[in-house]
């Protein structure tokens, strides 16, 4: 049953006061065993909480929220989630799993006659005699309908909701135990599954010999949805890691690559084709082949260097951390509170057919944390946040930050620089939670207008860290860094990077093969068999062609042993030659740029000199102007400048300008005359023309160049007009301060 619930919850208060967390009047017993989950999706605007027998749904910036009725009691309830788009959410026991769609679409219309428009979904294990261990949403999947399921026999079973479901008759069923008589690949004692960052790699963490990692890839939904993106790296991946082929590599590494690269290479071809056609779509629908998704597992992984202290620990979670939009880290935490950052340092190869594939599976450990919390419950990510991972334990919780070290391997891996890494320190941020919150199940960013703060549940309270998210991911998904950051790790665009060109010599992997060949050849002992009696004489007598011809035998064994080992020795030398010429090229760039440093410190110093020569004279000559300024409004508000008369050289000086501007008037007067009269004498030209006369056409053009010549005189008188009328004021005032001075 669906139910609408009002509430006066203000938008922009405590996102922990929300109705919607509010629980049922149940009896204290029942609360204090019910266990409560809550998560937010779509930009986290979208909130889900499962609690009291219900799941509630409404948006962050809404006072109400919608519930519907799943069972009277929900304490059996093992663990929930939801899909990345928040359209389902997923709560399990340890039998039975439940799917129900959440109507957002519906989300101000729902009411109990419109309940049956809700899809739910619902599978039991019971009568198979098994339990479910984890459950998961598989990422790439259609309108987000496949889960993956991890059972206690420790198969991994993809259940498309949209189809019908039977555990016997599935054909889609992972890490199953081989019926053939001998050493089975099934994966045994998984304790925790995760996805890759892409989706594509599934990782199963096993404790059946200590600690190991295993990985399903490609681990395909039975229909996939991939962006045009998504498809082009698979190819240019695929493209790389076929053209890396060397003669010496496995056999089964070979075959998965070339299939892999006609898998990929299909994949993108009608991919593009179909997305080209529809246009309007950015993701193109796959119903991937049954062949294309019975994968083997590949691993178990090795990691180096592996703490000697985990030993005796055993794995309990694993989950992929994002350090940025491609790259990710693999943390694993133990039953003595330990936790690793793990990455991975070569790239998978796709595996389907092969069983006890290794090939590429290799882990580096790159941070070891000790914590206090002897029982990890889980360990989770949440949205809009680089190299940030939560520890969840019974009574202590845990926030761990590695995006200020793992941002810089990020950018390293991406640009193909790692002079970075040199003096990177890799140590984390791990921040214990204030609240004194324990068990708790599930969380989540609460983010509205005004309010942005991630969110914690347990079965009793909910606890709030007032923070915003760091290192945001934007619309594109895109890595935002903070200006700091950015300034620290982001190189110029045109910071030139010395790049030395190697030059073409033997690889050092080709020398240590060579080397491994010569230890083998040389330690293994003469096979030639000499006869006993041969052995005590001596070699100078006249039957001697045995003894020569045995030497000759065990001469040409050692020979080839020692130009083996010359080989291996002129390798060696022509390896350190080449070094010796790269060493030699960097102390040659080395002296340039000292030599650079120099010439730049010298011209520094002389710019620098005279900068400040400029910066004297500036200074002076703002000092003048500031005493000149001075002067000036001194000599406006000096009322005894203003009565000073006109001395009888100026007033001669005004007269004679006056004249000549009254002389210069009567020109002008006399030209605008000859003006008018040559425009009438053409014009009566005009007319003559008209009436048959006949007219040189140059002389049309003289006329116009004289119209031309009058026009700029025009325009020159009208500029000394206007001179003249003000002398002829500055005049005037002149001489009636004069007139009254006499």
């Amino acid at each position: 049953m669906t139910t609408s619930i009002e509430s006066t919850y203000l938008e922009g208060h405590n996102p922990t006061s929300h109705p919607i967390f509010k629980r049922n009047y149940l009896s204290s017993s029942f609360q204090e065993t019910s266990p409560r989950f809550f998560f937010t999706t779509n930009r986290d605007n979208r909130v889900v909480v499962v609690q009291d027998g219900s799941i509630r749904w409404c948006y962050t910036f809404s006072q109400n929220y919608h519930s519907y009725t799943i069972a009277s009691r929900n304490f059996d309830i093992k663990d929930s989630l939801i899909s990345n788009s928040g359209s389902f959410v997923c709560y399990y026991s340890d039998t039975d799993i439940s799917i129900m769609e959440i109507p957002w679409s519906h989300s101000n219309s729902v009411n109990a006659s419109s309940s049956h428009c809700i899809q739910k979904y619902r599978y039991s294990f019971k009568k198979y005699s098994l339990t479910v261990k984890q459950v998961l949403f598989h990422p790439l999947a259609t309108l987000e309908s496949c889960l993956v399921v991890l059972l206690s026999d420790d198969t991994i079973v993809f259940i498309d909701f949209s189809k019908s479901f039977d555990l016997l008759s599935s054909d889609y069923i992972l890490n199953k135990k081989s019926k053939s008589i001998g050493l089975s690949s099934q994966i045994s004692d998984i304790q925790s599954l995760t996805f890759s960052q892409d989706g594509l790699t599934l990782y199963a963490l096993s404790s059946s010999a200590a600690t190991d990692v295993y990985a399903f890839y490609p681990c395909l939904p039975p229909s996939a949805q991939f962006s045009l993106e998504q498809l082009e790296n698979l190819v240019n991946k695929s493209v790389v890691q076929y053209e890396e082929l060397r003669e010496d590599d496995p056999t089964a590494l070979k075959i998965n690559i070339i299939k892999q690269l006609k898998f990929t290479s299909d994949l993108y071809k009608k991919g593009k084709r179909a997305l080209e056609e529809d246009t309007d779509s950015k993701t193109w629908k796959y119903d991937v082949p049954l062949e294309y998704r019975l994968i083997r597992p590949q691993g178990p992984f090795t990691i180096s260097p592996f703490p000697d202290s985990l030993y005796y620990s055993s794995p309990t979670h694993i989950v992929s951390v994002p350090i940025d939009t491609t790259n990710e880290l693999l943390v694993l935490s133990f039953s003595d509170g330990s936790v690793v950052s793990l990455f991975q340092d070569l790239e998978l190869t796709m595996s389907w057919d092969q069983d006890n594939f290794n090939e590429n599976n290799s882990l580096v450990l790159l941070e070891l944390i000790k914590t206090k919390e002897q029982n990890i419950r889980k360990l989770t990510t949440y949205a809009h946040q680089y190299g940030t991972f939560y520890i969840l334990g019974s009574v202590k919780n845990f926030e761990v930050l590695t995006s200020h070290w793992s941002s810089t391997l990020a950018i390293c891996i991406k640009s193909s620089d790692i002079r970075d890494l040199s003096n990177l320190l890799i140590k984390s941020v791990i921040k214990p939670f204030d609240n004194a919150a324990y068990e708790l199940t599930s969380g989540g960013w609460w983010c509205s207008p005004t309010i942005s703060s991630l969110l914690f549940i347990n079965k009793s309270t909910v606890i709030e860290l007032n923070e915003k998210p760091k290192l945001l991911l934007s619309d594109d998904t895109t890595h935002l860094l903070t200006s700091e950051l950015a300034q620290k790790y982001i190189p110029p665009l045109e910071d030139k990077i010395f790049k030395i060109e190697l030059p073409m010599g033997i690889l050092i992997s080709d020398l240590n093969n060579m080397n491994t060949v010569f230890k083998e050849e040389s330690n293994k002992q003469l096979t030639i068999p000499i006869p006993s009696q041969e052995r005590n004489v001596t070699l100078f007598n006249k039957t001697n062609e045995n003894q020569l011809e045995t030497l000759t035998k065990i001469s040409k064994v050692i020979g080839i042993k020692i130009s083996m080992g010359q080989s291996l020795g002129f390798g060696i030398y022509n390896k350190i030659l080449d070094q010796q010429n790269i060493v030699e090229l960097q102390l040659r760039q080395t002296q340039r740029l000292l030599e650079k440093e120099k010439i730049l410190n010298t011209k520094y110093n002389e710019q620098a000199d005279k900068l400040r020569a400029f910066t004297e004279r500036q200074e002076k000559l703002m000092s003048r102007l500031l005493i000149m300024n001075e002067k000036l409004k001194k000599a406006d508000l000096d009322t005894n400048l203003l009565n000073i008369s006109i001395s009888k050289k100026e007033l001669e000086f005004f007269k004679e300008i006056r004249k000549q501007v009254l002389l210069f008037n009567e020109f002008v007067h006399k030209q605008k005359d000859q003006h008018d009269t040559l425009l009438f004498i053409k014009k009566e030209l005009i007319r003559i023309k008209g009436e048959n006369a006949i007219v040189d056409e140059n002389d049309f053009k003289q006329w116009d160049r004289l119209r031309d010549m009058l026009h700029d005189d025009a325009t020159t008188i009208e500029t000394c007009t206007e001179s003249i009328k003000n002398i002829n004021f500055d005049l005037d005032r002149a001489l009636k301060k004069d007139s009254l001075s006499i």
